[in-house]
């Protein structure tokens, strides 16, 4: 309720709405409503909750992957590896690659098998036995290593990005220093259902 106080005539008083201390709260709470309205109106437009179920199917996992190793590559062996993944916990992994180290360059052929035991496809963790076979030009000796590895694999829309670490033993010819050698492989690639 609004009081007006009498004017009295030939004043050059001004009329003054004056409002009770009740008034002036309400006043100030659809203030503070009203700037709050924008956000609260985003609040309400917020994403449903995910309507998935624990029953429902799993989104299939990538079973293929095609990469380069750029860690290689700066080493002068210019490779491709193809991996296959059945299952989604056991993979079949290809190689090829042109080895132009120091000495006479040779062409690598190399085939494993991949343990994923997260299950999802080729990504995630990962175990692999794998042997190569290198064949130069000059001497016409081929070099053959059987490989222990583990290392994990990430794929973020499509594109894989992995690192693996192990070990391999050259079978034949016998070197001349330790038949054990590091091995560190980078993968760059693309991973696809």
């Amino acid at each position: 309720m609004t009081h007006l106080r009498p004017i009295e005539p030939g004043s050059r008083q001004r009329a003054r709405l004056r409002f009770p201390p009740r008034s002036r709260a309400l006043t100030a709470l659809v203030m503070l409503l009203a700037a709050l309205a924008p956000r609260l109106a985003e609040a309400a437009d917020l994403p449903a909750p995910s309507q998935r179920l624990a029953s429902d199917a799993t989104p299939a996992a990538p079973a293929w992957s095609l990469s380069v190793d750029p860690l290689g590559v700066a080493f002068g062996a210019y490779g491709l590896g193809l991996e296959r993944c059945f299952a989604s916990h056991h993979g079949v992994w290809l190689s090829a690659a042109w080895e132009a180290e120091a000495g006479p360059s040779a062409l690598s052929l190399g085939l494993g098998y991949r343990l994923h035991p997260l299950g999802r496809g080729v990504e995630g963790l990962l175990l692999g036995l794998s042997f190569e076979a290198a064949l130069r030009a000059a001497p016409a000796t081929p070099r053959l290593e059987l490989g222990l590895e583990g290392g994990y694999q990430a794929v973020w829309r499509g594109l894989l990005l992995g690192l693996t670490l192990g070990v391999e033993h050259q079978i034949a010819p016998p070197p001349q220093t330790s038949p054990w050698a590091l091995r560190v492989r980078l993968a760059l690639g693309w991973a696809w259902r």
